[in-house]
């Protein structure tokens, strides 16, 4: 059974656009439809990251203490990086470990602990 589906039938523009593309992609073969459908997807996902790391570092630069972060395993490499670019290297004590294979159940990994 075959039927029409409507640009109403979708909840909101974003996969009316999703579905427009890949509807193009399959009829006509071109994979410029699918560059565009990645292209603006990661447009919006870059955005929200900005928006996020203007939130963080609005909220640590006020914030009066020290972090530890818990389970940031191979990510608490990034976060020391992401902080030291932002200036706030200083907010961080250092990360807590729970995978085994990096000595485990919650000990500090003293890696990352300044």
């Amino acid at each position: 059974m075959m039927e029409t589906i409507r640009r109403e039938d979708f909840a909101d523009e974003k996969s009316r656009g999703i579905f427009e593309h890949r509807f193009n992609y399959y009829t006509t073969g071109n994979m410029e439809h699918i560059l565009n459908m990645v292209t603006e997807e990661y447009n919006d996902f870059a955005g929200r990251i900005v928006e996020l790391r203007k939130k963080l570092y609005a909220r640590l630069k006020e914030f009066d203490g020290r972090l530890l972060i818990y389970g940031a395993g191979v990510h608490a490499g990034l976060t020391m990086d992401f902080l030291e670019r932002m200036a706030l290297d200083n907010k961080f004590a250092g990360c807590c470990v729970s995978d085994a294979q990096e000595g485990g159940g919650g000990k500090i990994n003293r890696r990352f602990l300044r």
